[in-house]
């Protein structure tokens, strides 16, 4: 592999196909015990329950013009090796790893255009011609190994645009599947895109509008973000919109862990060489405020409830059925005010009170608990500015 120099030891990360001289997972050119570390966390994320999407940033270093995973094309030659590496991951995890893969997600950012060696990130520029040619491929091998249930998502563009360009695309192309022409979008089960567009000066809800539009009933992810703003509002902000205008079943942080940056949640220690192999390696060195605005939304939205509508884009409104718990978690900009909630629409509402969780993006409340009455239907927040706040109001039914 030609590895830069510029990419720290943090990122080089190793793949299970190891040279081109075999196709056959249980030869000599497959090894199944590299990056142990990475299915011991899998295995600890399944044992609570995850559901898992594999992803890849990059192709094997060994099928692209640069010789490295870390930018550099695709070689035309290795289209179909690519989609075979990914799918014999997933039937290798299947059959001796005892994980269920729902989904398998083939790009990285494949129209963002940066992906030139050498990059500190892997990454591979693929035009949406090649995309849909890969996309073919993958089914076929998915297909050939008794995977005709994993889903394929794509295209994790870096942008609302960039993902409804690349889906409209689809939409309009074919290619041949099995002998049988097949319409592209159709291959892909759901649509991931990555939510940069939520950073100034690029917010456009009018591009995650038409992006829903476009993907109709299909299922669609937010499967990627990152910022740099430790107190959280940009965080906040980000997740309202989306939820908001581009209504994803799954919303995704790019990393928890960074090393020395608030794009993570929380530091680790891992930034520097002396790092890899010290004994306090990754460890927890600074938690940002950001980490309890997320949590907002984390530990109130959870798992199987149903976001419902409502006439502020500041908020989200989501429902349990089996609890009867409806939740609504606001973000109070630069001015304090008295927010009052109407819930008088709906059907019934038994709970007297309802429970309030405050987080000031400036560190001064931090999942700060307390509760107001409910009345008529009715209730009031004294809302401070800056603040994100989740109540959870008991006794529903719409």
């Amino acid at each position: 592999d030609n590895r830069p120099s510029i990419q720290p030891w943090y990122k080089d990360i190793d793949g299970y196909w190891k040279d081109w001289y075999s196709t056959s997972p249980t030869s000599s050119s497959w090894d199944w015990y590299r990056d142990s570390n990475q299915r011991n966390l899998m295995w600890a994320a399944r044992d609570r329950g995850a559901t898992f999407e594999f992803f890849a940033n990059a192709p094997m270093w060994w099928m692209t013009s640069e010789k490295s995973s870390a930018g550099g094309a695709l070689q035309s030659w290795n289209r179909r090796d690519f989609a075979r590496y990914l799918a014999s991951v997933v039937q290798y995890t299947h059959a001796n790893w005892g994980v269920s893969v729902a989904s398998l997600s083939p790009f990285n950012e494949p129209s963002a255009g940066w992906w030139t060696y050498p990059k500190d990130q892997e990454g591979v520029n693929l035009s949406t011609s090649v995309q849909k040619e890969i996309l073919g491929y993958l089914r076929e091998e998915l297909n050939s190994r008794g995977l005709s249930g994993v889903t394929i998502a794509s295209s994790d563009e870096n942008t609302m645009t960039q993902a409804l360009s690349t889906y409209n695309y689809f939409k309009g192309q074919s290619v041949v599947v099995n002998g049988v022409n097949t319409n592209v979008a159709s291959l892909v089960g759901k649509v991931n895109v990555h939510s940069y567009n939520g950073q100034a000066p690029w917010r456009d809800n009018t591009a995650r509008q038409n992006l829903k539009t476009s993907v109709g009933s299909k299922r669609l992810w937010v499967s990627e973000y990152g910022d740099g703003e430790g107190g959280g509002m940009t965080l906040a902000q980000t997740i309202t919109e989306d939820l908001t205008y581009l209504r994803p079943t799954a919303w995704v942080y790019w990393q928890p862990v960074e090393p020395y940056s608030a794009w993570g949640l929380v530091n680790g220690t891992y930034g520097n060489a002396a790092d890899e192999t010290s004994p306090t390696r990754a460890q927890p060195a600074w938690t940002y405020y950001k980490y309890y605005v997320f949590a907002q939304f984390t530990r109130f939205l959870r798992p199987g409830y149903k976001i419902i509508g409502n006439n502020d884009h500041n908020s989200v409104a989501a429902y349990d059925s089996t609890s009867k718990k409806l939740v609504l978690i606001t973000v109070n900009y630069g001015n304090a005010q008295n927010i009052v909630y109407d819930l008088t629409s709906l059907g019934q509402i038994t709970g007297t009170s309802a429970a309030v969780t405050a987080t000031n993006t400036n560190g001064s409340k931090l999942l700060f608990s307390s509760s107001v009455p409910v009345g008529g239907k009715k209730f009031t927040l004294n809302a401070e500015a800056n603040t994100i706040y989740s109540t959870v109001v008991s006794g529903v039914t719409l």
